[in-house]
């Protein structure tokens, strides 16, 4: 059997050459990261900008990290997209968006019967993305009601700026996109754990490439949120808090996860921004603590696996790792992946602070304990 590879690369700051050195050494380590892609394709980075906060709290992914990979494929002659949905703002922007459609239809509909209303209102609450709402008409509404330029939120002043991927792109050149106004693209799951169909940004469908540009930090309901939790934002902001609350119910999320990520083709690739990840109550409220590395590899599922055995835990105690690992969409074992670079013991942290997962520690030292 073929062993997964993964890269990790010491960088101790966020100064922009030393993170282009880190990000070009993790991935010169990986020949086959994308190498196969035909030059002038295009490639997507999917960043974590789950919600806007300062850059020292350790939430986002860092424009720096951001601007090397994006680097990177420019250099090899490909064009880049950095691209995410971000929950936060894109409930904003769906709440005004929801008010102005009340107010802009309300007038036709003074005088009508229940029965003409319950329709019209379940079609308004079940629209699945911005886009449809923007451009269907609309109980004789001609599209648009609602313009886009009247929501108030564009991404050039909206979480992109604020997390500074803004800034990245220009220097990089690269393009952006704000998934929650793109066209939603429905794709058919391989896995269907928990979803059958998933809808995803129109920009993610048609990408030569995707690559996770994730952070390293804890989750308070999957444990670790790195490679694989990330694509999460390409589902449509409405849908994805829908998605979070059914799974959870069914104690389910990790299948979910896993389906979304399933859809994603080719497999993406992965570079994590682990020079400061976030331990405790993961993954907005925990406190930021130093890992000081850079991580890369072509196969997601060994990349989170290598985290969780960063952070001192068995992979197949973190949700996703298994069920993907069981999925076969990637290596999940640690003996099967070879690790280049800075060995895992020399960075490995057993005592970061799982927060609400602290419990896994006494099952990941049984398991160790059991094993011949």
């Amino acid at each position: 059997m073929k062993k997964a590879t993964v890269a990790l690369v010491r960088c101790e700051s966020y100064d922009e050459p030393v993170v282009e050195r880190a990000v070009r050494e993790a991935v010169g380590m990986l020949p086959e990261f994308g190498n196969s892609l035909p030059q002038g394709s295009s490639v997507l980075l999917k960043v974590n900008l789950t919600q806007i906060e300062p850059l020292e709290t350790a939430v986002t992914t860092h424009p720096a990290v951001v601007k090397a990979v994006s680097d990177l494929f420019k250099d090899r002659g490909h064009r880049v997209a950095i691209g995410e949905g971000s929950g936060h703002s894109g409930w904003q922007l769906w709440r005004r968006l929801r008010r102005l459609l009340f107010e802009r239809l309300k007038d036709s509909m003074a005088g009508r019967k229940y029965e003409e209303l319950a329709g019209f209102y379940s079609y308004l609450m079940g629209i699945k993305s911005y886009t449809q709402a923007l451009t269907t008409d609309i109980a004789g509404f001609r599209a648009p009601v609602v313009r886009r330029e009247e929501l108030g939120i564009e991404t050039e002043i909206d979480f992109f700026g604020e997390s500074g991927i803004l800034d990245a792109a220009r220097k990089s050149g690269a393009e952006l996109a704000y998934f929650d106004l793109e066209e939603t693209v429905t794709l058919r799951s391989p896995t269907h754990r928990f979803l059958e169909d998933v809808p995803v940004s129109r920009s993610v469908a048609e990408a030569g490439l995707v690559v996770s540009v994730a952070k390293f930090k804890t989750h308070a309901d999957m444990v670790l949120t790195g490679a694989i939790k990330n694509f999460f934002g390409i589902i449509p902001t409405p849908l994805r808090h829908t998605y979070h609350s059914t799974s959870k119910l069914a104690e389910m999320m990790g299948e979910m996860l896993v389906d979304v990520y399933s859809v994603v083709s080719p497999p993406p690739l992965v570079v994590c921004d682990a020079v400061m990840g976030m331990e405790g109550e993961g993954p907005l409220e925990g406190p930021p603590r130093r890992m000081g590395l850079i991580m890369a590899s072509s196969d997601c599922v060994a990349h989170d696996a290598v985290m969780a055995a960063l952070v001192g835990l068995d992979p197949m105690d973190v949700p996703v790792v298994r069920v993907a690992h069981e999925a076969g969409l990637g290596q999940g074992l640690l003996e099967n992946i070879e690790v280049r670079g800075v060995p895992i013991n020399e960075v490995r942290q057993a005592d970061w602070d799982l927060g609400p997962n602290a419990g896994l520690r006494t099952r990941t030292k049984a398991s160790a304990a059991a094993r011949p």
